[in-house]
């Protein structure tokens, strides 16, 4: 009997499972940019006076990488806090000695489908440089410079309205189209959007917002997309512990797998979350009870559209530390301790007449249907 490890959280966990109850098993191959290359990669971005990241650690650090390139303090940096920058990731920017920018938008650059288009005083086009992670995402299709300029200045909302709730990842979608329109009314500023690995950093590319990202894309769709059969059975783990932190992580990384579910699918989903739940409207949802469309206002509202459209197209099993409560009573999920406990509660109803697909780096990747 075959053993599948999957990272969960800091560790992995083991699926015992017999090959012919075996499907597929995907994963992403360790590869990273070696230092030399990252060096070269980071010699084609000049000093910029004012930074706005995504919001995630990885981003920190490769600001981190870029100021010492630059031969600089961080003292001489400015950067920008975006309204879904987390805690922890705004506490290592001050503790590293970052400018950090709290300041809110409030210049009128212009019109994107409607929507005013406002920046902070002071901060050209010329002046700015953005660095975020380009990856497959259910609600934009992908992620990049363009999405974290518009989380960052208070339109994330305003591009989640535009998504129709159907997992769109590797596709063009709405919502990115508008974050587009977003960059180009704040005058494309210079990017960098790198692609997370096992290993590190697997790619990164700057210029333009639409020509480094287009870049990232064709990366993306050439080296992390990936052909599988229809699933009944589907087990995923986002990556673990820098992957799974919190629910909407998990929730983003299962999302990348929903063209190959069946309907009435049975998922396993590992979602640690030892940070939690991620986003201000799972924890309206879940401490107030209210009804998801009163909290479309909120960020994070992406995880309550996913999860309408998950409860109506597989039944999921979700093994976290968070409490049973949360995920039984509150979220609708089955709940379970270990991976073990979740396979046996699907062995109960269907024998094994269900032939498992096995995702380990669901973050990382995005599955297809095979022609």
């Amino acid at each position: 009997m075959p053993e599948v490890w999957l990272p969960y959280g800091p560790v992995e966990v083991v699926l015992n499972v017999k090959a012919e109850n075996l499907a597929e098993v995907f994963e992403v191959s360790a590869e990273a940019m070696t230092e030399g290359a990252l060096e070269e990669a980071a010699k084609e971005v000049p000093k910029k006076g004012l930074v706005v990241l995504d919001g995630s650690h990885r981003s920190v650090d490769v600001l981190n990488a870029l100021v010492t390139l630059w031969k600089a303090s961080p003292r001489e940096v400015s950067v920008y806090l975006g309204e879904r920058t987390s805690a922890p990731v705004a506490r290592r920017l001050l503790n590293y000695g970052y400018m950090v920018v709290q300041e809110r938008p409030s210049v009128e650059l212009g019109v994107a489908d409607g929507v005013l288009v406002k920046g902070i005083p002071g901060a050209a086009a010329e002046d700015v440089l953005v660095v975020g992670e380009a990856c497959f995402d259910p609600a934009y299709g992908f992620r990049g410079s363009a999405t974290a300029l518009c989380e960052a200045f208070g339109l994330a909302g305003d591009a989640i309205k535009r998504w129709d709730g159907v997992p769109a990842s590797g596709l063009d979608a709405a919502p990115a189209w508008f974050a587009a329109r977003v960059a180009e009314e704040m005058g494309n500023p210079l990017c960098v959007e790198y692609i997370r690995g096992k290993g590190g950093i697997s790619a990164a590319f700057s210029g333009a917002p639409a020509e480094a990202h287009a870049s990232a894309v064709k990366f993306l769709n050439e080296r992390r997309s990936f052909a599988a059969r229809k699933a009944k059975l589907l087990v995923v783990s986002p990556g673990g512990s820098e992957f799974d932190s919190t629910l909407h992580d998990s929730f983003m990384a299962l999302g990348n797998c929903a063209d190959v579910m069946e309907e009435d699918a049975e998922v396993l989903l590992l979602a640690e979350a030892a940070a939690g739940l991620g986003s201000n409207a799972l924890r309206a949802y879940v401490d107030t009870g209210a009804k998801p469309e009163g909290l479309g206002h909120l960020s994070g509202y992406e995880d309550l559209m996913f999860m309408k459209w998950i409860k109506g197209r597989a039944r999921v099993h979700v093994v976290s530390t968070l409490p049973r409560t949360i995920v039984e009573k509150k979220l609708g999920f089955g709940c379970h301790a270990s991976a073990k406990q979740a396979f046996e509660e699907v062995e109960s109803r269907h024998g094994w007449r269900l032939k498992a697909t096995v995702v380990k780096d669901a973050c990382l990747i995005r599955l297809r249907t095979s022609q």
